[in-house]
């Protein structure tokens, strides 16, 4: 649609509202399809439905602002980010039509910074390919060359649709990707009160895994730690020592803290000679 608009003399941005009408008719057309008569719409997956979905935001903030725009397609993605279908939701898998998922969610998150304007269902589209089922690629490229994400994604945990869980489990192992997760929160990109979820996704699995008891991983674990002891961000660095679980219903953090610091954490930082 964007390439389409371009040439007729439109920037991206900017959308005449017979295309908005014809957007709109077309998205209340799917969802009568897929809530009347399901059948039809079985030969799609659910990746290239939300792909599709996902072009809509490409065009620029006057289209997906729109509020008939808006709520058909805050609709559409809660029927498609239903438990049922959720669980068959694959990003890794060709699309057709797509000749790469990754490219154009690159785009996406490139829109998201340009024009989002912190919406949450901008967001919500956003994290989709970040759950953890889907490997380390998509987070990566957020946090390389799309940080400026997290300065305006301030989605409340009662805003998402797709189980927390989902982004929390199973723990992340990967050291790369940990790393980039530390560093974003040592040099301040990521910050509770710009993006709630990010922090409470980062702190939980950076201390899952210093913490936790994966084999064969104590230098990456000590390496870690260290670099959480120097932080001269005091509150920061409490959150990250004393973590404890998650709880949503522990605002704003979203998760518990230990009163005190558990023995084999202590044991462990004294064996490192932080204390």
């Amino acid at each position: 649609m964007a390439n389409s608009l371009e040439s007729r003399g439109y920037p991206v941005e900017t959308v005449p509202a017979d295309v908005v009408a014809t957007v709109t008719n077309s998205l209340r057309l799917v969802l009568m399809l897929e809530t009347w008569r399901p059948e039809t719409l079985t030969a799609l997956t659910a990746a290239a439905k939300l792909t599709r979905l996902m072009c809509v935001f490409l065009t620029g903030s006057e289209l997906f602002l729109d509020s008939s725009v808006h709520h058909i397609l805050s609709a559409l993605l809660r029927h498609y980010t239903q438990p049922g279908l959720l669980a068959g939701l694959d990003f890794n898998m060709p699309i057709p039509g797509i000749t790469s998922f990754y490219d154009l969610y690159k785009g996406l998150l490139a829109q998201y910074e340009a024009t989002s304007f912190g919406d949450p269902l901008f967001a919500s589209f956003v994290l989709l390919p970040l759950q953890q089922r889907y490997g380390v690629g998509f987070k990566k490229l957020l946090l390389s060359e799309h940080d400026a994400v997290f300065r305006t994604f301030p989605l409340q945990f009662q805003e998402l649709v797709v189980p927390v869980e989902n982004y929390l489990e199973p723990q992340e192992t990967d050291q790369e990707l940990l790393q980039m997760y530390l560093g974003v929160l040592l040099s301040g990109t990521v910050r509770q009160q710009w993006a709630p979820f990010f922090y409470l996704v980062m702190v939980k699995h950076i201390m899952g895994y210093v913490f936790g008891h994966q084999s064969g991983q104590d230098t990456a674990k000590r390496s870690l730690l260290r670099q959480v002891m120097s932080s001269r961000n005091e509150i920061l660095k409490h959150h990250l020592l004393y973590f404890h679980q998650v709880n949503l219903e522990a605002p704003p953090l979203g998760f518990d803290l230990h009163c005190q610091l558990p023995p084999d954490r202590l044991q462990l930082m004294q064996d490192i000679g932080d204390l």
